[in-house]
């Protein structure tokens, strides 16, 4: 599976002093293993190739006490709605987002 994603979760929260206002998407993403900057990186760069947009990728560990509260608030889960099946059934040639 691409970059051993196992979640994927979109996230945002908007205020003055908040990186999250220079990215168009916030995504919250977990992996199989450790998270390694191949992995971390991989990821951002992969989604924001195709997508054409700036993104910010964090992991729900490095999310403060409180942000990990509204993060189980507001959250979208990604990965429930399409999973790893858009990665392993793709015909040779396609590609996916995730």
């Amino acid at each position: 599976m691409r970059f051993g994603l196992t979640s994927l979760s979109l996230y945002g929260v908007y205020g003055p002093e908040d990186i999250a206002e220079f990215f168009d998407i916030d995504l919250v993403v977990s992996f199989d293993g450790p998270t390694s900057s191949k992995r971390f990186f991989g990821v951002q760069h992969y989604i924001e190739d195709r997508l054409w947009v700036k993104v910010g990728v964090m992991t729900k560990r490095s999310l403060s006490e409180e942000r990990r509260r509204l993060f189980e608030e507001i959250a979208i889960d990604v990965w429930a709605w399409c999973g790893p099946a858009p990665l392993e059934s793709l015909p040779e040639g396609h590609d996916s987002i995730l």
